[in-house]
């Protein structure tokens, strides 16, 4: 969509700043606020614009602020919004392109709220207010975003816990894990941990990992499939008792001994245990309202914006965990961390368009796929700007 962006920004008082996307999306979001009609979307869709110009524009890795603001108004005008590059621009005049707005937190609540809904509630007001912005809540009230992990804006969703045998005690591993994440711990090579381990054992201490995730209020994966690093020594250590190099426990049985576990979760797809540091969901159906059934390339132009909104979470999630959040940053946990934008709305697209379901026929898995090829191409583009670890991940499958 675009190529190289300024690195920085040059401000009035000479020093410099990261430059940020975000901040110019935001700014034409609140002058979509001041004329009463706020777009998200729309705002979206000019930042797009705006970069892409911009990358065409701009020569070297810094931007000076005043020479940024008269770009994002000029580009907005030719993009046909007249009114919003006014306003972005008298806004220039009070307030620095993005300004700092702490508005009083409020929290609605009914008389039977217990504490823990209160609790709840509390959070999200602050993750909306001081991670995610008011143009991110505006598109999730339009029915296009939904934000995941609003409960705890200072933790990643989840992280790999380290398992290598049977010695480990199951709370303390839940007890770190909580310190770090919101929902979840990730567990995989267990396979190799526990090879030739004793089966009352194992569940001895599987029923210890469930207590634990049922008093800390978390749940774990695990990962099938995946060797640790460490696995090339198995056999050597003490729980095996000689050199012997042990078959890993197979898949089947391990699958068995984690049933009627109630907050434990197997999983097959996965290809690492990278921490993940949260998930949107965008929704296609939101779009469709936006798009007549005949604009179909009209609808396929817009994707790549709705895909933009989807990562500017993950990207305020993490700036947000960079400023507030440090011990996340030991082991690269944040630089690992995988944001996922799920997709739902496929099926009812295609069937907008082509009155058929997205398997029903050559024409409409084709139109499936091809709106599949939009949206990661469009989560590439996102991946190298952003530096996020992004994974697409859709609702309806395209068989």
């Amino acid at each position: 969509m675009y190529g190289t962006l300024p690195s920085w920004v040059l401000v009035q008082d000479g020093s410099r700043e990261p430059f940020d996307a975000e901040r110019i999306s935001q700014a034409l979001f609140a002058a979509t606020e001041d004329v009463r009609q706020p777009d998200a979307f729309l705002a979206r869709e000019l930042t797009d614009g705006v970069l892409h110009f911009l990358s065409q524009e701009t020569d070297g890795d810094t931007i000076a602020s005043e020479a940024l603001a008269e770009t994002v108004a000029k580009i907005v005008r030719e993009l046909g919004q007249p009114v919003l590059a006014k306003i972005f621009e008298q806004r220039q005049g009070r307030t620095t392109i993005l300004p700092t707005m702490q508005a009083k937190l409020t929290i609605f609540a009914e008389p039977s709220d217990g504490p823990n809904l209160l609790k709840h509630r509390f959070w999200e007001a602050v993750s909306i207010q001081n991670v995610y912005g008011r143009d991110l809540e505006s598109a999730q009230k339009q029915g296009l975003l939904t934000l995941a992990g609003l409960a705890y804006p200072g933790l990643l969703e989840a992280v790999p816990a380290d398992v290598r045998g049977l010695d480990g005690n199951p709370w303390a591993i839940v007890a770190e894990a909580r310190k770090q994440s919101g929902e979840a711990l990730i567990l995989s090579g267990l396979e190799w941990a526990w090879a030739g381990a004793n089966e009352r054992e194992i569940r001895a201490w599987l029923s210890q990992l469930d207590q634990g995730l049922a008093a800390l209020d978390r749940r774990a994966e695990v990962l099938l499939g995946i060797a640790p690093a460490w696995s090339k020594s198995l056999g050597s250590g003490p729980l095996f008792g000689s050199a012997e190099v042990l078959e890993p426990l197979a898949d089947e049985a391990l699958q068995r001994l984690l049933e009627g576990l109630p907050r434990v979760v197997v999983r097959v797809d996965s290809k690492h245990s990278a921490p993940r540091l949260g998930r949107s969901t965008i929704h296609l159906a939101g779009m469709l309202l936006q798009t007549a059934a005949e604009q179909v390339e009209r609808f396929l132009e817009k994707l790549p914006s709705l895909i933009s909104l989807g990562v500017s979470a993950g990207a305020r999630k993490r700036k947000y965990l960079r400023r507030h959040a440090e011990h996340l940053a030991r082991g690269f946990q944040l630089d690992r961390a995988e944001w996922t934008i799920g997709v739902t709305g496929l099926d009812a697209s295609v069937r907008t368009f082509l009155h058929q379901g997205v398997a029903d026929s050559r024409a409409s898995r084709e139109f499936g796929q091809r709106v599949e090829k939009v949206l990661r191409d469009a989560l590439e583009r996102e991946a190298r700007q952003t530096g996020l670890v992004l994974k697409l991940n859709l609702a309806d499958a395209i068989v």
